[in-house]
């Protein structure tokens, strides 16, 4: 097949000042420029814009597993380097694309390119066993963070209000370190209400404040009953902010490949989880 180099629409800075736009999620090869010193280096993507993200954040943090490429960057700054789709192809022959533009291109020789291996690889579909696992766990432990206190924070502002935490559940052991730190810590004593507060707070109780006696009824009648999945399921369809009516449309968006997870639980005002659950037709959660 005969294949012209940078055929694909976009030729970039990796770096903008700019908001950049959200791409459909697409497939291909892509090559990042260093234009003092016209070295290249060639990689392939399931979802190229995603992977120039994860690029230009280790990039700018100084933490990009290609050291050469690093070394270049804090040499010559962001504004040198050029983000480039050079083919748009299959999943299925990333590996086969790859290397040929590393061949082609020379993105193996150090004299040329910055890859550090000549033959493309790929761990699509690689299943990590638990010994591998528990070996990348216990080698992190205790490393010092290499962010610095800007980027810490920064991070810290970017995490807040991450509807990816909603719904979350801590295990029985975090659950105990928690309850153990804040053993004989009572931030709330002394504290009042304004008369503004206890007015909001009263109007919302309105009409589902139960008297003890009626909670307890409640309580007797379900003890030792359990709930079918079924009964659940209609429950949780019941409860949600999404009627089931939006399904389609949801998975339609989604499957465009323009908006995430976390886009759409923001739209709809729910948690990210309940809209993975739609899109792979599980149980509701929230």
């Amino acid at each position: 097949m005969q294949v012209t180099l940078k055929t694909a629409p976009t030729i970039e800075p990796i770096v903008s000042e700019e908001r950049e736009l959200k791409r459909p999620r697409r497939s291909g090869i892509y090559e990042i420029l260093c234009k003092p010193n016209s070295k290249v280096y060639i990689g392939s993507a399931v979802w190229l814009a995603k992977r120039k993200r994860h690029h230009r954040e280790a990039l700018l943090a100084g933490t990009h597993y290609n050291k050469y490429l690093q070394k270049a960057w804090n040499k010559y700054g962001p504004t040198a380097f050029v983000f480039s789709v050079l083919e748009y192809c299959e999943k299925e022959r990333l590996i086969e694309r790859e290397q040929y533009y590393i061949d082609t291109l020379q993105a193996a020789d150090h004299g040329y390119g910055f890859n550090l291996q000549p033959k493309a690889y790929s761990n699509l579909g690689m299943i990590m066993s638990e010994e591998s696992r528990l070996k990348l766990s216990a080698a992190k432990k205790g490393r010092p963070c290499s962010l610095s206190s800007i980027q810490i924070e920064q991070l810290r502002e970017r995490m807040r209000g991450n509807l990816f935490s909603v719904g979350m559940k801590h295990t029985p052991e975090t659950r105990e370190r928690m309850k153990l730190k804040r053993k004989g810590k009572r931030p709330a004593l002394g504290m009042r209400h304004t008369e503004e507060a206890k007015k909001k707070m009263s109007e919302a109780r309105k009409g589902v404040k139960l008297s003890v006696a009626h909670r307890e009824k409640i309580a007797a009648s379900h003890k030792g009953k359990k709930q079918s999945k079924e009964h659940r399921r209609k429950l949780a369809l019941i409860q949600s902010k999404i009627k089931p009516i939006l399904f389609p449309k949801i998975k339609e968006e989604y499957d465009k490949g323009i908006v995430t997870m976390k886009d759409l639980a923001m739209r709809y005002g729910c948690c990210a989880q309940t809209i993975c659950n739609i899109i792979n037709n599980k149980r509701m959660v929230c």
